[in-house]
């Protein structure tokens, strides 16, 4: 159902990109996509900065949306004021609104993807919320697919090579947060049932 939902939210993006066309929603992707890379790649560097809230879950999460977001708001708003203005009439019609359509839905739905990588960053995922909608495992494993394909074609196009794998980092997010019990056993904690 997840699935579903995601490919919704692609199809109406690929409306907007019909509407607007190629150039402007083929731009919108690469900093989404940009955004996007930063926001994983550079996540356990910026968590470093206050380690203090380290493995909170939510620090990580508000570390990763705010750190795509902003990228994402700077690099759109120079697409608008320096990059659109000039973008009228670039294409022909037939593959401005093809290219626009196509554009608008890998745009709809690596935001979407996203946005659901952010909310299993956050410890109150696993509390069953959306289990009507699909489980946070299928929702995990939807979104962190998307994200590390989007972190390995910019990747690939960068001049630096990371040493760490995309997915790596993305399990180590959606493990914050998660409760741990290293408790030892003692007297105080074993249950007396387990004794008999």
């Amino acid at each position: 159902m997840i699935f579903w939902c995601m490919v919704f939210i692609g199809v109406l993006f690929g409306w907007m990109g019909f509407k607007k066309g190629v150039f402007v929603f083929w731009t919108t992707l690469l900093n989404l996509m940009i955004a996007v890379y930063v926001a994983v790649m550079a996540a356990p560097v910026i968590i470093q900065i206050s380690p203090e809230y380290k493995d909170t879950g939510y620090y990580e999460a508000a570390c990763v949306f705010l750190t795509g977001g902003l990228l994402f708001a700077a690099l759109q708003s120079f697409a608008i004021a320096v990059i659109f203005p000039d973008s009228e009439n670039m294409f022909p019609a037939a593959v401005d609104k093809i290219g626009g359509a196509i554009a608008g839905f890998l745009t709809g739905y690596s935001m979407t993807a996203f946005l659901l990588l952010v909310f299993c960053i956050m410890p109150f995922s696993r509390q069953g919320y959306l289990d009507a909608v699909a489980k946070r495992d299928t929702i995990l494993n939807l979104s962190s697919k998307s994200m590390v394909r989007i972190c390995r074609i910019i990747e690939s196009y960068s001049l630096e090579w990371l040493d760490v794998e995309p997915q790596a980092i993305i399990d180590r997010l959606s493990a914050a947060g998660q409760p741990k019990d290293n408790r030892s056993p003692t007297p105080a904690n074993i249950n007396p049932a387990e004794q008999l």
